[in-house]
């Protein structure tokens, strides 16, 4: 039988000494929407990271207290091969930060500075939503 995620149930342990321990523990896990951050409606700009391969910086759009939209304000494309990069690894970082409500998303394989930069410009956006 599975417990209410809001029930307690004991669980019996038993020391090296011997004696039993009653601990409670919560049952069941957190749904995803309660482990989700919140965040204050609003239009966030985060900090400019300088990386090798140029600035990137992100605009957070934050709707009903949850991430919506990430908006590329800087990012590498004064090379063909930086813009090309970009071209496919922002919609990625921007697919993950939004799913996850997160700026903690997976470095993209060959983007990963612009991945960091990407990491560190959301994090401080989002800083300010909170």
């Amino acid at each position: 039988m599975r417990m209410p995620a809001t029930a307690f149930h004991p669980l019996k342990l038993r020391s090296a000494m011997g004696s039993v321990l009653i601990l409670l523990a919560m049952g069941g896990l957190a749904s995803p929407a309660q482990s989700k951050a919140r965040y204050n409606d609003g239009d966030y700009v985060g900090e400019a990271a300088d990386t090798e391969w140029g600035m990137v910086q992100i605009k957070a759009l934050v709707r009903n207290g949850a991430l919506t939209d990430v908006q590329f304000m800087q990012y590498p494309s004064h090379r063909r091969r930086s813009a090309e990069i970009s071209g496919w690894a922002l919609p990625i970082l921007r697919s993950e930060a939004i799913r996850d409500q997160s700026a903690r998303v997976d470095m993209v394989s060959s983007a990963t500075v612009t991945s960091d930069g990407f990491q560190q410009s959301l994090a401080s956006a989002l800083q300010r939503a909170t």
